[in-house]
């Protein structure tokens, strides 16, 4: 049966009706404000290092029609999470620079020239903050996930250092600061979740450029407020 003998059996009013209905449900749940912190399976906020504003990274399940509802919210300190609320913070980002500078890394031209050596350098404002993208060649291949506990761990220059580092060969480890979430309970980091990028080269001489996540659990009681208030993501669930 084609449309428009289906629109000739029941009219319009009734199709009109169906879609707008989808529509407006579809609206609902992706535009209206969320302050139920059950809804969510993931949702931190990052202090920047100017101290005026958190980066909001949210996650919850959407409607049947959407998928999950995903996203970055750049909002003044002090100012109410919502979905929308503030301006839209479009990058999961690889490292703060400066106080107003982040890194973004870009992963979009696969070939066989694929090399860790950036392809170009870009610069972007994003409100008060300046956004580096470094372009690669080649396009991520894989990735990695390793699992770790430590004796200890804190913050200097810029970087979370990791010390005396369980089954592993390396014993210590830096990460810049930025894509690192902090879970705790009574203010004490219970683990830490670490984003990064590797670059080496293979057994063949090619160049590789893989995604790796850290998890880190202290064994020895490490307070939060030993790490400062800036430059990571402190899970508020």
């Amino acid at each position: 049966m084609n449309l428009k003998k289906i629109i000739d059996r029941i009219g319009y009013f009734p199709i009109a009706f169906f879609l707008l209905s989808i529509i407006g449900v579809t609206y609902y749940f992706t535009h209206r404000e969320y302050l139920d912190k059950s809804e969510y399976y993931e949702l931190t906020r990052q202090l920047t290092p100017d101290e005026k504003y958190y980066i909001y990274k949210y996650a919850r399940y959407g409607a049947a029609f959407t998928g999950d509802i995903t996203g970055y919210r750049l909002l003044e300190r002090g100012e109410r999470f919502a979905e929308n609320a503030g301006k839209s913070f479009p990058y999961g980002f690889d490292a703060w620079l400066s106080k107003d500078t982040i890194l973004v890394n870009r992963f979009d031209q696969a070939g066989a020239d694929a090399d860790t050596a950036p392809s170009r350098i870009d610069y972007e404002s994003l409100g008060n903050f300046t956004v580096k993208q470094v372009f690669y060649k080649s396009t991520m291949n894989g990735g990695g996930h390793s699992e770790y506990t430590c004796d200890s761990l804190y913050v200097s220059r810029g970087k979370l250092i990791i010390l005396g580092i369980h089954d592993s060969d390396v014993k210590s480890m830096a990460f810049p600061l930025g894509p690192i979430t902090i879970h705790s309970h009574a203010g004490i980091v219970s683990k830490l979740v670490i984003d990064g990028i590797r670059k080496y080269h293979d057994a063949a001489n090619k160049p590789m450029i893989t995604s790796e996540s850290y998890e880190f659990i202290p064994y020895r009681s490490v307070s939060i407020k030993e790490l400062g208030e800036t430059g990571y993501y402190l899970s508020l669930l």
